[in-house]
């Protein structure tokens, strides 16, 4: 079953994918919401390609762990999502995915001028990859 996530922005969501066993997440693009008039349709053709059967959104919360205003933002994302594609859509914490991501990419010799416009999908992966790793866990299929 593959998982798609998405770390959604104003501007731009970033995309990632599970492989069909949902043991590991790979970055798959940035769709700039600002500039695709029809970045709706890329997503539903994504989806629907990908053979999707589930969503992950990450949820903005504040290092307290409180929603804050994007947090209502996303969760009115997240029920289009579900209501246009008719998936479930499961909301999780991402504090410190984008920090992760950017850490990563830096430890791979990335320029912040290389990471620019990419950070995003980069971001969702590792929130997929974070996601697939706890029901893995608890299923007991960890790859750790």
């Amino acid at each position: 079953m593959r998982i798609l996530a998405i770390d959604y922005g104003e501007r731009r969501l970033g995309v990632a994918i599970s492989d069909p066993l949902g043991m590991f997440a790979f970055p798959l693009t940035v769709i700039d919401i600002k500039k695709e008039e029809k970045w709706q349709n890329k997503l539903k053709k994504i989806v629907k390609e990908k053979d999707v059967k589930k969503i992950v959104l990450g949820l903005p919360l504040t290092l307290g762990g409180k929603e804050c205003e994007m947090s209502k933002k996303v969760r009115e994302f997240g029920e289009w999502l579900s209501s246009e594609l008719g998936l479930q859509v499961e909301l999780i914490d991402e504090r410190f995915s984008s920090e992760v991501a950017r850490r990563t990419l830096r430890s791979d010799g990335k320029t912040e001028k290389q990471m620019r416009g990419k950070l995003d999908m980069y971001s969702s992966a590792q929130l997929l990859q974070t996601y697939l790793d706890m029901i893995n866990r608890e299923k007991g299929t960890d790859t750790k």
